[in-house]
């Protein structure tokens, strides 16, 4: 990890509960918000199975 990433990290834990939760919210639409090139293709496959 790097060190920047820790202070982060750190700064993160100091919130309050209410926006932590708020941050990790938007993390984590931050990254539901990537498309993967093959979840079809990976779908498609689950499905036939």
């Amino acid at each position: 990890m790097s060190a920047d990433l820790k202070k982060i990290e750190e700064e993160a834990f100091s919130l309050p509960a209410p926006e932590r939760a708020h941050l990790a919210m938007s993390l984590i639409e931050s990254l539901d918000n990537q498309e993967d090139a093959n979840a079809d293709a990976l779908w498609l496959e689950e499905a036939e199975r």
